[in-house]
């Protein structure tokens, strides 16, 4: 549009002194796209997938940000292992198998033995179970069903077995033992010295004792008897 106005200057008026000034406007007016999520002519191509909330240049097509798990001018670049987040910045959780993880969240896809939860930072949340994911049931015979949450091995065994997972067939290794983690001598006078490897009973005794332990001697029996008898025959013999 055309301004005038009329202005006063000191004299004297210098050469090409007008009174009267002017002065031309022009309007600009500049369009992105009307939907957002495109570019290039005509607005009629689509940004990239992995633009962050599909935005992108409308002339060039190339992402302001990317999603979580991806990077490069049009988000075309997956992380490289064991990263993740924003531009892949983000190293994955420590406890992850093989370090791999989600690229765009951080999730682990395994958690390594004795770790568990989404980025495996806790451990085995309920007692037996052990390993990887803390999806293995600890070994049958372990004392109380307890194992070493990575290992599995017991810390002890239910009576008659041994072994760092208490797996072998019902026998102690050393003849002659029982009870926990097969610790405990089977009693005196066990004939060879054989006993249960639960209970600790006595197959047989050797001579002169008896009971379930082998304690009690048969000689103490044979005075008994002998009392008795005597007892009998003399009130026998009143009569």
């Amino acid at each position: 549009m055309d301004v005038t106005s009329s202005i006063t200057t000191s004299l004297p008026h210098p050469a090409g002194y007008s009174k009267d000034v002017g002065n031309d406007l022009c309007e600009v007016e500049v369009y992105g796209c009307t939907s957002p999520g495109y570019y290039g002519e005509n607005c009629s191509i689509s940004c990239p997938q992995h633009c962050k909330d599909r935005l992108c240049h409308i002339v060039e097509g190339t992402c302001f940000e990317c999603v979580d798990g991806y990077k490069g001018s049009i988000g075309n670049k997956g992380c490289p292992q064991g990263y993740y987040g924003e531009n892949c910045s983000i190293p994955c959780p420590v406890n992850c198998l093989d370090g791999l993880c989600d690229t765009e969240n951080g999730t682990c896809y395994r958690c390594l033995n004795g770790s568990s939860g989404p980025t495996c930072n806790e451990g085995c949340s309920s007692p037996g179970y052990y390993g990887q994911n803390c999806s293995i049931p600890c070994p049958q015979n372990c004392l109380d069903g307890r194992c070493h949450i990575i290992k599995g091995t017991c810390s002890k065994c239910v009576d008659g077995y041994s072994g760092e997972k208490c797996m072998g067939n019902k026998a102690c290794p050393i003849q002659g033992q029982y009870g926990v983690n097969c610790s405990t001598p089977c009693p005196e006078n066990c004939l060879e010295g054989l006993c249960d490897i639960v209970e600790g009973t006595c197959f047989e005794c050797v001579n002169g004792y008896k009971g379930p332990t082998c304690e009690e001697t048969t000689r103490t029996l044979l005075i008994n008897i002998s009392l008795a008898l005597d007892r009998h025959c003399s009130s026998g013999s009143r009569k």
